[in-house]
Order: structure tokens, then C-alpha cells, then sequence
């Protein structure tokens, strides 16, 4: 199960890794921080559009349910997108960003199908999705960049339609898409809406509002390099870390000891964590003539960025633990505490006009709040399971 999940998740981001110099060359620092401003807004608004159901679909203990939850997923993130149009189509007049609710759409179903063939015990089309997805956005991307103003943006949504095509075809719906069935649902849903939904969407908001607050403080090409270091260098572990979230929210459903499961998963994510910041921090100081001068801050963002790698590492395994163990409304609260704490750091840091400051305060205060969470969580699923 790990090594199917794991397998996907690697080979496609070692997809999304290749293309990042290709996708730098031929869009620039200017067209990489668009790219980056439009990525942060829709990780924001992802965890708004599923309600968080999807977490519900990979671990509940009754297959039927699963469906039901995940059809019930799917008609939120429907209604979100909706509910974006006017509001792009008002605040925006460009292309790029009125691709924001087709993004949601798909990014969103795709998960949510993602998810339920985990639990369904069909990983390998989980992993297969996943790697479609990476090919086929990066195809489209580079075969838009004669049009640099939609052309990243197109490509996601390109390419989280193809990974939505392959993972929704033959998923056994039945009865799951019945309204009459969802009423008896909406109780047990009811704290992953109201108290892990927000909880994520802070969450998603500390994690991104660096990208945004440096587009308020910093020219656009400075944050295009800002954001390539962020895609280079944490989007791995993220990316493993999510495939070991997955695998570890199906175990949970079968395992005795849940907080042993999440420590071996964690630790072992960790161990890779340390393995790849040691190399890679031996190996900046050699790559400043490799780099063009358009991109010559790049070495020092992504020394500064080792602390929120490995604070990224450690989160995702945790996060699994949360909703076992019946912690979203302290979730809640930690996550409003801590943005606060996060936003109010990373607002020293841009108001010292140093972008290598202001990646340093980020990433420090991220790797806190982190390592937070997990003493937190694991003191409470100890006492309570």
C-alpha cells in the first residue's frame, strides 16, 4: 500500500521537479510569480470547496458510507466554484485568473475520487491519477508558453481534468448519488465542516500567505524566484507527505494502536527529510554559476527554506491523527493562534524589505508551529484512544 502510493507521488513530482527549469525558461520571473499568486489563492480555497469530507471518505468504516460522503463532496465543491465565478469575474478582469473556478472543480472532484478508490483498496489508481495528472499539466503548460498570460494556469486545469477523467471512471456510485440518503450523513459531517474546514482553510492561509504578503512588499520577479525555490524544494516533500497522509488515514481505520502507526510513518518521513536538506544545503553554495542572474536569489531563498521542509515532513502523517483521535475543535483554535503567530513573524520579516529575511521568518515559525501540533496531537490521541 505505501509502495503504490508512494511510487505515484514520487514519479510525479519528479515530473513537476524536471519541468520547473524548462517552465522558469520559458515563462520568466514575472510569469512564475502570476503563477505563484494564482496557486497560493487556490490552495486556499481548496479545503473550503470539499469540506474537508474527503478525510471522511478515506477512513470511515462502512463502504456504502464512503460513497455517500464522497458524492456529498463532490456537490460542495460544485456549489464553491459557482460561487466564485461572479466574485472573479467582479475583482478581476484577467484571463488567467477566470480560470480559477474550473481549477476548483476539478482539483477538488479529483481528490475526492482519489480518495474514495483508497478506500475502496485501489491504490494503484490512485497513484496512476496522480502521475497523469503531472504529465499532463506540465505538457499543456509548455505547450501554452506562447501564451504566458494563461498559459500555467490553463495547464492545471488541464491537467486536474485529466487526473478527474481516469480517477471518477468506474468508481461504483449506485446509490451514493441519492439526496435521500445524504440527510442521515450531514450529522457525522458536521465537525469535519464546521471545525476542520476552517481550521484547514487557516491553515492553507498561514502556508500561503507568505506568497501573498511578498507580492504586496516585493516586485513580482522577486517573488517568482521566491516561489520556483518553494516548487524545487518543498513541493517533494509535501507531495510524500501527502501519499503518507493517504496511506496512513486507511490504516488508521484498521490499526490498534494509532499513535504508534502515525510516530513510524513520521519518523520515517523525517529521516528522508534530513537525508535530502543535508545534500541539498552542501550543494547550493556550488550551483550560483549555474543559475542566470534573473534568478540569481534563488541559492539563499532555498537555504533559508530547509526549516519549512522539514516542519512540512513531520505535519502530514499528524494530520491523519487529528480526525482519529477527535481533536478539530482544539485543531481550530491552535490554527487561529498560530496564524496570527505566523502572519505577525512574516510581517517583521517584510517590512525588513529582505526577501531572504523574510523567508528565514516564515520557515522558522512554520517549523514551531509544527512541531507544536504534533507534541500536541499525539498527547491528546494518547489519552483518548
Amino acid at each position: 500500500m505505501h509502495t503504490a502510493l508512494l511510487i505515484g507521488g514520487s514519479a510525479a513530482q519528479l515530473v513537476q521537479v524536471l519541468s520547473i527549469p524548462l517552465l522558469a525558461s520559458l515563462y520568466g520571473p514575472d510569469g512564475i510569480g502570476l503563477w505563484g499568486q494564482f496557486s497560493a489563492i487556490l490552495a486556499i480555497i481548496f479545503p473550503l470547496s470539499t469540506g474537508k469530507i474527503e478525510q471522511s471518505v478515506a477512513c470511515c468504516g462502512n463502504v456504502h458510507r464512503s460513497k455517500l460522503h464522497a458524492a456529498m463532496a463532490c456537490f460542495i465543491v460544485i456549489f464553491v466554484a459557482g460561487c466564485s465565478v461572479p466574485i472573479v469575474l467582479i475583482l478581476s478582469d484577467s484571463l488567467a485568473w477566470s480560470l480559477l473556478p474550473a481549477c476548483i472543480v476539478t482539483t477538488g472532484i479529483a481528490q475526492i475520487a482519489i480518495f474514495l478508490w483508497l478506500r475502496l483498496g485501489r491504490h494503484n489508481i490512485s497513484s496512476i491519477a496522480t502521475f497523469v495528472r503531472s504529465i499532463a499539466t506540465v505538457a499543456i503548460q509548455t505547450a501554452l508558453s506562447f501564451s504566458p498570460a494563461i498559459g500555467l494556469q490553463a495547464g492545471r486545469a488541464i491537467g486536474e481534468c485529466a487526473c478527474l477523467l481516469l480517477a471518477s471512471t468506474g468508481i461504483p456510485w449506485r446509490r451514493a448519488l441519492k439526496p435521500d440518503n445524504w440527510r442521515r450523513e450531514w450529522s457525522f459531517l458536521r465537525p469535519f465542516i464546521l471545525f476542520q474546514t476552517p481550521q484547514s482553510v487557516l491553515n492553507t492561509l498561514g502556508g500561503n500567505a507568505h506568497i501573498l504578503l511578498i507580492g504586496l512588499f516585493f516586485p513580482l520577479g522577486q517573488l517568482g524566484a521566491f516561489f520556483l525555490v518553494s516548487k524545487i524544494y518543498a513541493a517533494p516533500v509535501r507531495l510524500l507527505s501527502s501519499a503518507m497522509n493517504q496511506a496512513t488515514l486507511v490504516q488508521l481505520s484498521t490499526s490498534p494502536d494509532a499513535v504508534r502507526t502515525t510516530d513510524a510513518t513520521t519518523l520515517r518521513l523525517l529521516a528522508w527529510t534530513v537525508l535530502a536538506c543535508t545534500i541539498l544545503a552542501c550543494s547550493l553554495p556550488f550551483t550560483h554559476s549555474l543559475i542566470p542572474d534573473s534568478w540569481a536569489s534563488v541559492p539563499g531563498i532555498a537555504l533559508a527554506m530547509l526549516p519549512w521542509i522539514l516542519g512540512a515532513a513531520i505535519n502530514g502523517p499528524t494530520v491523519s491523527l487529528i480526525a482519529k483521535s477527535g481533536w478539530q475543535k482544539q485543531h481550530l483554535r491552535f490554527e487561529i493562534i498560530t496564524s496570527i503567530f505566523r502572519a505577525s513573524i512574516l510581517l517583521l520579516g517584510c517590512m525588513s524589505h529582505s526577501l531572504i529575511a523574510t523567508t528565514l521568518c516564515f520557515s522558522l515559525s512554520s517549523l514551531v508551529t509544527n512541531v507544536s501540533l504534533v507534541l500536541l496531537v499525539r498527547n491528546h490521541a494518547r489519552s483518548q484512544l
